[in-house]
C-alpha cells in the first residue's frame, strides 16, 4: 500500500467527509477471532524457553465490538460461535455479551 496516498486521503479527504457529522455519530466496529482454548508458544516463567507439547486447538469464537469516534457510546459487545446453546451456559442467568 502506498503510505503517501494513505496519509494524503487521511489529512486531506477525511476531514471533509466529517464534517457534516459530530464525532459521537461516527462509529466503527470491528471483529476478531478469540482462540480461546489456544495455549501459549511462550512463557515468562523460563526465559527464552518455548513452550511445546500438545496440539495446538484451532476452536475459537468470533468478537464483533464498536464504538463511537469520542468513546462515550459503546456497543454491546456480540460473540459468535458455533452452538446454538452451548453446555457451558447451562443455568447461566445472564452474559456479559451477546451470544449467537
Amino acid at each position: 500500500m502506498d503510505m503517501d496516498a494513505v496519509k494524503k486521503w487521511k489529512d486531506n479527504e477525511l476531514p471533509k467527509l466529517l464534517t457534516d457529522y459530530i464525532p459521537s455519530d461516527v462509529f466503527n466496529a470491528d471483529e476478531l477471532g478469540l482462540f480461546y482454548k489456544c495455549t501459549p508458544d511462550r512463557t515468562y516463567a523460563l526465559k527464552n524457553k518455548r513452550c511445546t507439547g500438545g496440539k495446538i486447538s484451532n476452536e475459537r469464537v468470533t468478537v464483533l465490538a464498536g464504538a463511537n469516534m469520542d468513546g462515550s457510546e459503546k456497543l454491546p459487545m456480540l460473540m459468535i460461535g458455533k452452538s446454538k446453546k452451548p453446555r457451558c451456559f447451562k443455568g447461566v442467568k445472564s452474559l456479559a455479551v451477546e451470544y449467537t
